[in-house]
């Protein structure tokens, strides 16, 4: 009986001790190719099946996602797989969003598009109706954000394989006429904290049918691949064979995108622990190198990695502290421009103040260091015979 009950108390305690999130691998893969609102010009060939490709990859992990996917699926289908996916995304371990097809960014707002979206709007539609629409017409990206934030899984990520340049046309009374504000595609979006997005194409690019979905596939069955490496990589494989077939007429150039905000937590996922191999050539490959190549093409490859890897954290960095600049002189701007009831000495908006002055004092200490590691990581990337990011 006493060995019992000191079992139920070892086991008790043991449950404490495991980590907050489970151990469980879930993500929601959508594919859309038809458009029943949009003219056959516009409707897509391959989303359907990159997003088959990506639920197959997912599955076929050794240690497998539980995978639901949804293909040409209209606002109802979605949105109860959605609710679903998030339930069982709950304390997850790794929780997936993967979408192919139209999205577009409309006031500042982006939203990804669905079977039976509608496009017909009044001429004297205001803004907000829009937007009303929209957002119960399609799967808004804000939504997919925030419930998937709510999950509290360990990694989230969403990843769109969705042209960023693409208007979309809308019928209204006085004929054919462009949503004001859909001009660019979907936009970017800044990343809650846990999650990475990553987009096929950097913003205002075309990306080429299928290409960021295949290697992407390729990267995330490579072993012993942590997350941060995995896009890196693709991100580096996609602009070399983008350029390519841009080179050869068969395609357009363009950049794969991500921003994330992931926890310590999360850096050591991998897809597929175990020891490192190189990915399989994708089929939109060129020629592959003579042999006396193949060290030196691995050794520069794996170094531009690491070093993109660098410089997006130092990107990211400078990104939040731009951020944070900006909104401690707001804060100081705010509560001095009154002139005539200047703040006074102990109040609390003499602490808000004095608050906001320290962190503009701590981000201009920083910057210099910043800039400098930026300069130096550049450097590296152009002694590589790479491209740089500009922001």
């Amino acid at each position: 009986m006493k060995k019992a009950a000191g079992t139920a108390v070892i086991a008790s305690l043991l449950s404490l001790c495991a980590p907050l999130w489970a151990a469980e691998r879930v993500a929601l893969v959508i594919g859309v190719d038809q458009y029943q609102e949009l003219p056959a010009a516009a409707q897509l060939q391959v989303a359907v099946r990159d997003a088959s490709l990506i639920a197959n990859t997912l599955k076929s992990l050794p240690d497998p996602f539980s995978v639901n996917l949804l293909t040409n699926p209209d606002r109802e289908s979605i949105s109860q797989a959605f609710d679903s996916f998030i339930e069982e995304a709950t304390n997850a371990e790794c929780a997936v969003v993967y979408f192919a097809g139209h999205g577009i960014e409309f006031h500042g707002e982006n939203y990804l598009l669905v079977k039976d979206t509608k496009f017909d709007a009044r001429s004297d539609e205001t803004v907000r109706r829009v937007k009303e629409r929209l957002y119960f017409d399609s799967l808004p990206m804000q939504k997919v954000l925030d419930d998937l934030d709510e999950t509290e899984a360990n990694l989230k990520l969403v990843i769109l394989d969705a042209c960023r340049d693409n208007p979309i046309e809308i019928e209204g009374p006085n004929g054919t006429r462009s949503l004001a504000g859909s001009k660019s595609g979907l936009g970017r979006v800044t990343a809650p904290s846990g999650m990475l997005i990553s987009y096929s194409a950097d913003a205002g690019e075309q990306a080429n049918d299928g290409l960021f979905t295949e290697i992407l596939s390729n990267h995330i069955q490579m072993p012993g691949r942590s997350i941060m490496e995995v896009f890196a990589m693709t991100r580096a494989e996609v602009r070399k064979q983008a350029g390519a077939l841009a080179a050869e007429g068969r395609g357009v150039l363009h950049e794969p995108a991500e921003y994330s905000k992931l926890d310590p937590s999360a850096l050591s996922f991998s897809f597929r622990p175990g020891p490192i191999t190189q990915a399989p050539k994708p089929k939109h490959m060129a020629a592959p190198s003579t042999p006396g190549q193949t060290d030196a093409v691995k050794f520069q490859s794996q170094k531009e990695a690491e070093v993109r890897i660098k410089l997006a954290e130092v990107n990211a960095k400078m990104d939040s502290d731009r951020k944070r600049y900006n909104d401690a002189l707001n804060v100081i701007n705010t509560l001095t421009h009154n002139k005539r009831r200047p703040v006074r000495e102990g109040s609390p908006e003499y602490h808000k103040c004095v608050a906001a002055s320290n962190i503009i004092g701590e981000i201009e200490r920083s910057a210099p260091e910043l800039i400098e590691e930026k300069q130096k990581l550049e450097a590296v990337l152009k002694t590589l015979g790479v491209p740089i990011d500009r922001e």
